[in-house]
């Protein structure tokens, strides 16, 4: 009858460990989900606006930066560090003020850095500038091109599971307690 008893304790105990075992996967997922022009920076202007929507998909808060390239409008920004936490998504307005009115299709680069790798991300867009009175084009959106960067192990980041912490420490005190009952039985 003892031994049934124990049998049964053991397999409690087994079961809230392999229960309690992290199963989420920790993963860095970071992109840039839009680049945006607003319809009046695409006419008759020098001054335009870019919005970059940046996603994070991932498990971890990631400090990140963007640097926006357009080499026949000499554009070349950067913008401020800008930290975007895990399942949500930060905007960053770049304001660009050119020498000269763009007419025709650019492509602007955009290049999001993290701490993990740097992702791409290219939209063309169709100025009409002054001499044209209707928008040629309508923003097309791409999906980002990965560039693949090695990257150093995470020594940082915090990977403790509380839910496990605090069911190993309540299995160890079920022990503790089956193993002074069992000393009091014999």
């Amino acid at each position: 009858m003892k031994s049934l008893v124990y049998l049964l304790l053991l397999f409690c105990l087994v079961s809230t460990v392999v229960s309690a075992a992290p199963n989420k996967v920790l993963v860095h997922d970071i992109r840039i989900a839009n680049l945006i022009i607003s319809e009046q920076s695409l006419h008759c202007t020098k001054e335009i606006l870019v919005l970059v929507d940046v996603e994070n998909k991932g498990t971890y808060t990631e400090d990140v930066y963007v640097e926006l390239v357009n080499k026949p409008l000499n554009v070349h920004a950067f913008s401020p560090s800008l930290q975007v936490r895990p399942r949500s998504r930060e905007q960053i307005l770049f304001p660009l003020y050119l020498k000269e009115e763009p007419q025709g299709k650019y492509t602007f680069d955009a290049y999001l850095y993290s701490g993990k790798e740097i992702r791409q991300a290219f939209d063309s867009f169709t100025f009409s500038g002054c001499k044209t009175v209707q928008l040629t084009s309508y923003i097309q959106t791409q999906p980002p091109v990965k560039i693949p960067l090695q990257s150093s192990p995470a020594v940082q980041e915090n990977d403790v599971d509380l839910l496990l912490v605090s069911t190993l420490l309540i299995v160890a005190l079920l022990l503790l307690t089956a193993s002074a009952a069992l000393v009091r039985s014999f």
